[in-house]
């Protein structure tokens, strides 16, 4: 799991870096989360 916090990713410098790791470095296994997506995922994987 990758926790990034800025809009940087909303760019398209930072969509087209995304997509570049996405297809080179994650599997199916691997997610990026922003600090906010990060706090909903806790709440389905700790009670």
């Amino acid at each position: 799991m990758w926790i990034t916090d800025g809009n940087y990713w909303l760019s398209k410098d930072g969509e087209n870096r995304y997509r570049t790791l996405k297809e080179n470095h994650f599997n199916k296994n691997y997610e990026m989360l922003n600090y906010n997506l990060l706090r909903e995922y806790l709440k389905t994987i700790i009670p």
